[in-house]
């Protein structure tokens, strides 16, 4: 039997991967990850109230707006092969996951892949 703050937390990350799908699915190449993790956030979002999934979608729309506005690049492919994945990832049963290493993380992947594309693009035109 599932907790009702387990059913609130995956029935919101769905919503979330929803309304990232909705906003951004005729901006950008997007593949949705039908994983396990998928399927747990679904089943608890399809066992909620109507009035709560409204809520949650509600919540999940203004939260993506706010994400795309501080970062443009999630609406703006790189490249036409470019693919934006929508992915809910596993909780890894309980083990403590460090935000700000993971969010660093990515900052830097982005910096490095922007910088990389930058690079290539201005080799490209030298040669």
């Amino acid at each position: 039997m599932n907790s009702k703050q387990m059913t609130t937390g995956k029935s919101f990350e769905y919503a979330l991967l929803v309304s990232f799908e909705e906003k951004l699915k005729n901006k950008t190449n997007l593949e949705v990850v039908k994983n396990s993790a998928f399927d747990v956030a679904k089943s608890c979002f399809d066992s909620v109230s109507s009035t709560e999934k409204s809520e949650y979608l509600l919540s999940a729309s203004f939260a993506v707006n706010f994400l795309m506005d501080i970062e443009p690049r999630l609406s703006n492919d790189i490249g036409k092969n470019d693919i934006l994945q929508l992915e809910i990832l596993s909780d890894h049963h309980g083990k403590p996951v460090n935000f700000a290493k993971h969010i660093a993380q990515k900052i830097m992947t982005d910096l490095f892949l922007t910088r990389k594309s930058e690079a290539t693009q201005l080799l490209s035109s030298r040669v």
